[in-house]
């Protein structure tokens, strides 16, 4: 029991909650992006992996880091992430170190406006 003068304890529940549907809100529009530029969406996590990703909230946040910094600069010649690491929230990480050893394959964006402007005009009539 409390007293007339001391605040309740306020479970932490709710922002948490709060907190992993905007985590998961990102990681889903992320998702997208990495589908645009080339992986495969059955090779990515699917809506609930995802929403696990963000319920672990800053859980394995040191061995995130770890894993992703030397990759960092390299997702992001790539357009695959931006701004720096230590910024970036936790689900993120989770979403992109899973999706690390698919990224191998993808050209960073400058080769792929490079490779946008060789590709040949379209028969004349196709695109009305």
């Amino acid at each position: 029991m409390s007293r007339a003068g001391e605040q309740q304890a306020v479970p932490c529940v709710e922002a948490r909650l709060e907190a992993a549907h905007r985590d998961l809100a990102l990681l889903r529009s992320r998702q997208q992006a990495l589908v645009r530029v080339g992986l495969e969406a059955d090779h990515l996590p699917d809506d609930l992996t995802l929403m696990a990703f963000a319920l672990l909230g800053e859980h394995g946040r040191a061995e995130l880091l770890g894993q992703l910094e030397s990759q960092w600069n390299d997702l992001q010649t790539k357009g695959l992430v931006h701004g720096a690491i230590e910024q970036a929230p936790t689900a993120l990480l989770r979403l992109v170190a899973h999706a690390l050893p698919l990224t191998a394959a993808i050209d960073d964006i400058l080769h792929r406006l490079e490779n946008a402007l060789d590709v040949p005009e379209p028969p004349h009539g196709v695109l009305r």
